[in-house]
């Protein structure tokens, strides 16, 4: 389940733009993807050890910070909070109270 995470930030990172935003909105998605791997370490750590509830937690968590992160504005907004809702609602099924987007 995380390794499907790489996909959204590769879409984060690659969109094309002229050389110089293209870094910025580099440097930007870099840091983005550094402050949410921080805040959802601890899923991802009890994903990594096994836990399947765990690991769609994880997802949430990640999914929820990018959507979070990135701009209104941002074309594939809307994919992040599908993705933290279907992996928040998977995890509910185990017992999980992780957070749904609901705006």
């Amino acid at each position: 389940m995380l390794r499907a995470m790489a996909i959204p930030m590769a879409i984060l990172i690659g969109f094309a733009a002229p050389a110089d935003a293209q870094s910025r909105d580099q440097e930007l998605a870099q840091r983005l993807k550094a402050q949410c791997d921080d805040r959802c370490s601890g899923q991802r750590r009890d994903a990594e050890r096994g836990s399947v509830r765990a690991t769609y937690e994880a997802a949430a968590c990640l999914c929820g910070c990018f959507y979070k992160g990135v701009p209104a504005s941002y074309p594939n907004r809307a994919q992040f909070k599908k993705c933290n809702n279907d992996n928040a609602r998977a995890a509910a099924k185990l017992g999980s109270n992780a957070p749904v987007i609901r705006d």
